[in-house]
């Protein structure tokens, strides 16, 4: 039963508070050292995971797919335990499955980055142009045993810049200037028909296609592939492919595992501070032993010995 001596207000306000963001139930009821120590603990946990498994850790279930990945739903269903962080990554799936979240020939404003990056034979078997490769890709992702034509690349290196223009016939697209090698040799090419990838999806890089031509005859020679940083909220908590869920656990092999129990653990104990939060401590006033009685001095009459307070957690 709840304490008498500690003013809980609102249970069902401070157990939602608590559940939202850990330790925030207990600021609200006044208890600021629990506050302190539940948020800090709880919330220390739970981002060291996701840090370490490259803010990867915390994967809600695809909302395409709602029954293919039961351990997935097991897992999520563990963090989701922490609140607003979890709930972010729902917010994220919605936008990473919208249609807006698509390969785009625009940009918003430059963008000038060091990159390495493949460059791939312009008549290379798999590879036809741009359209064909993205296409290629699209299938890789869900297909992680088939092909992947990155991994074909020519290692490619250098400085990229990207300028929105603005085509003969009104049409945005991206300028794109490269300098630097390919194979470890300089090489200067000319590169049409950028496109870049999806804005959103769990990567810290956004990848850049290009088709490159040679500067004098124009001939295509190729395709290059670089990338440029992708912003911090554009990819933490997004939902992951196949491939890209192969390649994560090939990077941290086992220790992938232990980082993602630090994040279960961190939804499962911030349910025990829920309940702290609605229900007050553990062990309270009530849970006295029984008096006793202590003898007298002289061992007669007995006068009842004083009853151990119940400690409060």
């Amino acid at each position: 039963m709840p304490d008498p001596r500690i003013d809980l207000k609102d249970p069902r306000i401070a157990g939602v508070l608590a559940w939202l963001i850990p330790g925030a139930g207990h600021f609200y009821q006044g208890r600021h050292f629990k506050g302190a120590i539940y948020s800090s603990c709880i919330l220390g946990l739970f981002l060291t995971g996701w840090a370490m498994a490259d803010w990867s850790a915390v994967q809600p279930p695809d909302l395409r797919r709602t029954t293919a990945n039961k351990t997935l739903l097991l897992k999520y269903t563990a963090q989701l335990g922490v609140g607003l962080p979890s709930l972010y990554s729902l917010v994220q799936s919605k936008r990473f499955l919208s249609p807006s979240n698509a390969t785009t020939t625009q940009l918003d404003a430059p963008v000038e980055a060091e990159f390495e990056g493949v460059f791939l034979e312009h008549l290379f078997p798999a590879v036809g142009n741009v359209g064909d490769l993205l296409q290629r890709l699209r299938y890789g992702h869900e297909h992680p045993d088939e092909d992947w034509p990155l991994d074909r690349g020519r290692p490619a290196q250098g400085h990229l810049t990207l300028k929105p223009v603005q085509t003969d016939l009104g049409t945005a697209a991206i300028e794109t200037q490269f300098t630097g090698t390919i194979a470890g040799e300089p090489r200067e090419l000319k590169l049409d028909y950028a496109t870049l990838e999806e804005p959103i999806r769990a990567s810290p890089h956004r990848r850049v296609f290009a088709l490159a031509r040679e500067p004098a005859s124009g001939q295509p020679r190729g395709i290059l592939v670089a990338s440029i940083p992708r912003p911090f909220l554009n990819r933490v908590g997004v939902p992951m492919s196949p491939r890209e869920e192969n390649q994560l656990h090939a990077r941290h092999g086992n220790f992938l595992e232990i980082w993602m129990v630090f994040t279960w653990v961190a939804g499962l104990l911030n349910m025990l501070a829920v309940w702290d939060a609605c229900q007050g401590p553990a062990y309270a006033y009530g849970d006295e032993p029984p008096e006793e009685e202590a003898p007298s001095a002289d061992g007669g009459s007995s006068t009842p010995a004083p009853a151990a307070s119940g400690a409060v957690l």
